[in-house]
């Protein structure tokens, strides 16, 4: 198995910020996974909680390579 580049953001503006960290895995020539998070905490008004929200999400992904037929 062999590491991929692992990945990391921050995002920011004037009403939310975003966190997300990622890595990916090379199982072998014809097969990866990838998997990653993120928390968001929005605030579209600061004094106001039902408008504000925190949210968290993750995600395993595979990518792998088929082949189909004969190889001759």
């Amino acid at each position: 198995m062999v590491n991929l580049l692992c990945e990391a953001r921050f995002k920011a503006d004037g009403f939310s910020k975003q966190y997300y960290v990622g890595k990916g895995f090379k199982i072998n020539d014809n097969w990866q996974i990838s998997a990653g998070a993120d928390f968001l905490d929005s605030k579209a008004d600061p004094t106001d909680n039902f408008e504000n929200y925190q949210r968290m999400t993750a995600s395993i992904r595979s990518k792998r390579k088929a082949y189909y037929g004969l190889i001759l």
